[in-house]
């Protein structure tokens, strides 16, 4: 009688902890579920925040190009509408950061001029480089054709990072971005940035 006392008291305690154990993780779970929702609620509403004034940015930027500049004028107000469309999408990047956790991500595949790209991050990081007394070149090995698909945001995106960091990192002489081709075929293309 004592043994199966002390078996049934062992088998109620495990009873009891299992069910604590299970409201612990409900309760984990919906506060879990009201996190998520709150941190969606709070990047639908800086969305709309962010936005609105960048696109005010873009737009000046836009109105000003019609009006007489000189051509350094005109360089600066190209890298103000370069970097206010960058960040715009870094801005929908981080809007999309749900997407990204639930791996709903898709990359771009559309036309895009892969020198254009190279160039636009080397003229929004040429005066931070020389602030630095570096000098920033770019080199694409010519077996590249100019015109690519894929995805440009993504792809200036690294090699702005890319370049970001040897700046941050140098600290003196010159960085060039080197774009190189490893492999390709009739559908593909992979390159080597550094």
């Amino acid at each position: 009688e004592g043994i199966i006392k002390s078996r049934t008291e062992q088998l109620e305690k495990e009873i009891a902890d299992k069910e604590i154990m299970e409201e612990e993780l409900r309760k984990a779970r919906e506060l879990a579920i009201k996190e998520s929702r709150a941190k969606s609620m709070f990047l639908a509403n800086m969305s709309h925040e962010i936005r609105t004034p960048m696109n005010g940015v873009i737009g000046m930027a836009n109105i000003l190009k019609d009006t007489e500049l000189n051509p350094e004028q005109r360089e600066y107000l190209d890298i103000i509408e370069i970097s206010g469309n960058n960040l715009l999408s870094i801005i929908n990047d981080i809007l999309d950061f749900s997407k990204i956790e639930a791996g709903q991500v898709e990359l771009e595949n559309i036309p895009f001029n892969l020198k254009e790209q190279v160039e636009e991050v080397t003229k929004i990081l040429h005066t931070r480089a020389e602030g630095k007394g570096l000098k920033l070149f770019f080199s694409i090995s010519p077996e590249l054709p100019d015109k690519m698909r894929g995805d440009p945001v993504r792809f200036k995106q690294i090699i702005l990072n890319l370049t970001n960091n040897a700046i941050k990192f140098t600290s003196e002489g010159s960085i060039t971005i080197h774009v190189e081709l490893v492999t390709k075929d009739e559908t593909k293309v992979m390159l080597k940035c550094r």
